[in-house]
C-alpha cells in the first residue's frame, strides 16, 4: 500500500496522507505533475490530491527528485470489508466503475482488485490505480496476459 504519514490541518481537521515519490526528471516529472494536477482539480471517484512539491533528497540517485504528495485521507479499503448488504455492494461497485472509466480513459487497462478502492473519510467511494495512492504508476505486481490477471 505504500507508507504514508498521516497529516491533520488544525483550521479545519482535515486529514491527509504524506507519501513520499521518487520520480525522473524531465518528461517523466512532466507527466507526473500533469497526472498530479489532474487528480487535484477532479471531482469524480479518484484519490484527490490536495498538494504536491518537489523535495530535495541529498541521498537519492542524481537526476531524480523526491516528490511529497498529499491525497485525501482514504481510511478504509475494501479489502478490509468483510461483509456488505447487496444494496451497498452494488453501490460501491457503481461508484467505483465510475472512477475506473476515468482511470481506463487516461492509463488504459489496469487489472483491478479490493485494495484500489477506498472510502474517504465522509464514506464517499474513492479509487486510484496502485495502492500506494501517492503514486501515479498503475500497480506492478499484478502480470496482465490476454486480457486475464495473474497473480
Amino acid at each position: 500500500m505504500g507508507t504514508y504519514q498521516l497529516w491533520k490541518r488544525l483550521s479545519s481537521g482535515e486529514e491527509y496522507e504524506q507519501y513520499n515519490i521518487y520520480s525522473g526528471q524531465g518528461s517523466r516529472l512532466e507527466s507526473d505533475r500533469q497526472i498530479y494536477q489532474f487528480r487535484k482539480k477532479q471531482c469524480l471517484n479518484l484519490v484527490a490530491v490536495e498538494h504536491v512539491d518537489i523535495v530535495t533528497n541529498p541521498y537519492s540517485c542524481p537526476g531524480y527528485q523526491q516528490l511529497r504528495v498529499f491525497t485525501e485521507r482514504i481510511p478504509l479499503r475494501l479489502k478490509d470489508l468483510q461483509h456488505l448488504p447487496l444494496r451497498y455492494a452494488i453501490y460501491i461497485i457503481k461508484e467505483a466503475l465510475v472512477g475506473f472509466k476515468v482511470i481506463l480513459s487516461h492509463f488504459g487497462y489496469i487489472p483491478i482488485n479490493d485494495n484500489l478502492i477506498g472510502f474517504s473519510s465522509t464514506s464517499k467511494v474513492k479509487v486510484w490505480v496502485n495502492p500506494n495512492f501517492g503514486t501515479n504508476e498503475p500497480h506492478s505486481c499484478f502480470k496482465v496476459k490476454e486480457g486475464l490477471r495473474s497473480d
